[in-house]
């Protein structure tokens, strides 16, 4: 049952993209939901298999089934991108820089720039007017894969794809230290969100899964300054890591904690300088544009919005948001659990929730499987109902959708009362045996 899951659920996937439609319709948002629920079940069947967890040749069949797919939904549609057309920034960031020019100096339409423009990349590039948004470490790996890859797409997808693979072997080691069986591993590979958002339209997040899934690691081996050293480095590629970073730097005491900070703040600077040298005040590139004007796909603040307009209701998301983590960190509750909460509140309380954004969940989720961030996982694709297609004008399926989304989200926090995650099968925190829980 368990093989013909995994075999329905490719075959969805294969369905879903390959070969690509120019512009994909209703059908995305059920087929989207389709894998969710399969995926689910592929989890929930091998979770209760003890052999599973001892099986090595059942780990190699999955595994090689997962890279069979991602590989038909990274080559299968090309270079045609309808989800997502970020990576095109990716690529033009990789040239700038092998030109020797800052990407956070000129926004892509600068006319500072018009030489360097290639038809078909340049054209392609969301909010040409504004400048890179990306943090320095992300922008060294668009010059490595344009610099490998001679600007062709397909280096950064090659990129994407080796990274995914070491986010595997980390997350399995992760599992491991823990003591947590191995089928949670099936949380990933056989996520849609996974698949649609990182083998198909391949966002950068994945290239800084295996420094966070790795920080979460040196936490378990008592490693204070190879942790401030790697979470400095998923934050350099992607901002949204400095949820955590609080959190890690909290978890340490005395000695430890000063070899995470010197770390963490030595990564910043070294791999900062240079940037700044070249870019001076600018090196934040668009990212004020973005806190002070993005939304999308919001589910408290898009209520306060309606009643309070966006003048107020924005920041006062982000204070709620401020003392919502605060008081996380000073909750008594082990680390796994605290960055679960902190992430639920993101989720909550954020203008902005690209469906991307909720990979950087998944290392803790799998170690604590939780029915509300489960559920966000899947249903987070129907976001796209509006995204870039079924631009039908006054068509009232959309909030009908975002509320299918959020509806039964909010739903399963509250059904588990005290606890605001409702766990699947158990508590699953770090530091396990040195609190004296054994987990099987």
């Amino acid at each position: 049952m368990l093989f013909l899951l995994a075999f329905v659920f490719c075959l969805v996937a294969m369905l879903l993209f390959w070969p690509t439609r120019p512009h994909l319709g209703p059908e995305f948002l059920l087929l989207s939901q389709l894998l969710a629920l399969l995926s689910w079940g592929i989890y929930a069947l091998a979770r209760n298999l003890d052999n599973f967890v001892r099986s090595r040749g059942d780990f190699v069949c999955f595994c090689l089934l997962a890279a069979l797919m991602r590989a038909a939904l990274a080559w299968g549609p090309g270079l045609n991108f309808p989800l997502s057309s970020d990576i095109y920034r990716y690529v033009w960031d990789g040239r700038m820089i092998s030109e020797g020019v800052s990407p956070y100096l000129y926004p892509p339409d600068a006319k500072e720039l018009e030489a360097l423009r290639l038809p078909g990349l340049t054209d392609r590039i969301n909010h040409p007017d504004l400048c890179t948004i990306y943090p320095p470490l992300a922008q060294d790996f668009f010059f490595l894969s344009y610099w490998l890859g001679g600007g062709a797409i397909w280096a950064f997808k090659v990129m994407s794809a080796i990274f995914e693979g070491l986010t595997i072997v980390a997350l399995f080691r992760l599992l491991d230290l823990g003591e947590f069986p191995r089928s949670r591993i099936l949380l990933w590979l056989f996520s849609p969100l996974v698949l649609i958002e990182f083998s198909f339209s391949a966002h950068l997040d994945m290239l800084a899964m295996p420094f966070l899934v790795t920080s979460l690691c040196c936490i378990e081996k008592e490693m204070p300054g190879r942790c401030g050293f790697l979470i400095a480095c998923a934050v350099l590629i992607k901002f949204l890591g400095l949820l955590f970073v609080p959190y890690l730097f909290l978890h340490w005491r005395g000695a430890q904690r000063k070899r995470f900070l010197l770390s963490f703040s030595l990564a910043l600077i070294l791999i900062y300088l240079p940037f700044v040298l070249s870019a001076g005040g600018g090196v934040l590139g668009s990212l004020p544009v973005f806190l002070a004007r993005w939304e999308f796909n919001a589910s408290l603040y898009s209520v306060a919005r309606y009643w309070l307009g966006p003048a107020v209701a924005r920041p006062a998301a982000g204070l709620l948001l401020v003392l919502w983590l605060l008081l996380q960190a000073l909750r008594k509750a082990e680390l796994n659990e605290k960055l679960l909460w902190a992430f639920t509140g993101y989720v909550m309380l954020t203008t902005t929730l690209m469906p991307w954004y909720l990979i950087w969940m998944y290392p803790m989720l799998m170690r604590s499987p939780r029915a509300p961030l489960l559920w966000i996982s899947g249903a987070v694709l129907l976001s796209y109902h509006g995204h870039y297609w079924i631009r039908m004008e006054g068509w009232p399926g959309g909030n009908a959708l975002i509320c299918g989304i959020y509806i039964p989200f909010y739903t399963l926090l509250l059904l588990s009362g005290r606890r605001p995650l409702a766990s699947l099968p158990g508590p699953g925190e770090f530091s396990g045996r040195r609190s004296g829980v054994i987990r099987r």
